[in-house]
């Protein structure tokens, strides 16, 4: 067992270490003049799309926070609602527990005394006895009552990064200037480079 988790840590700790690889591309734009007029055009559109994104991007973070705070009033209503309850249930599960301690106890003791008597002496009804107090004991600890959780507390950093979640700054902007630079008569040569622990 010793020898497999050696060999796990080994293999994960080179497998760090190992070189990281990312592509890159190589743009190899056409010669001719009217073709760079054309690549002006692609970098303009590159540049608005990437404009456009930034202020939807904005847009949405504004939303979200809006979204976010008006949850958060729902939430904070649903918690203490959920929080009464809780208290309600917790003050319930105390009266139980403290009624099913002491008959556990009730009858542990008893269960303890006729164990003994039927050790000791081997007598007819303590052994009869004790192997129904077992029984009820282990009947107990089954039914045994269960402490209610407390509702987790939902913050408003955490609503807001639910409602972040929609908004993206991944509009396409470089692809489209791909397109844009191919149509245009240019060439895109991916190329594999290392990015992390290099030789």
């Amino acid at each position: 067992m010793k020898s497999i988790i050696f060999i796990l840590g080994f293999v994960v700790f080179f497998s760090g270490c190992a070189p990281q690889y990312a592509v890159r591309n190589q743009y190899i734009p056409p010669l001719d003049q009217k073709s760079k007029v054309c690549l002006k055009e692609c970098f303009y559109q590159k540049q608005a799309c990437q404009q456009r994104c930034e202020e939807d991007y904005s847009d949405c973070l504004s939303y979200a926070n809006e979204r976010a705070k008006k949850i958060q009033i729902r939430t904070d209503k649903d918690y203490k609602q959920r929080y009464e309850n809780y208290l309600a249930r917790q003050n319930d599960y105390n009266l139980e527990i403290y009624d099913w301690q002491n008959r556990y106890d009730e009858r542990y003791k008893d269960w303890r005394y006729f164990n003994k008597k039927c050790s000791k002496n081997n007598d007819k009804y303590a052994c009869e006895r004790e192997y129904y107090l077992r029984y009820i004991i282990k009947r107990l600890r089954r039914d045994r009552p269960v402490e209610p959780r407390e509702p987790r507390y939902i913050t408003f950093s955490e609503n807001l990064a639910n409602q972040q979640k929609s908004c993206s700054k991944n509009c396409g902007c470089s692809n489209l200037y791909d397109s844009c630079f191919i149509s245009c008569g240019g060439e895109i040569v991916p190329h594999k480079i290392c990015v992390r622990n290099c030789d």
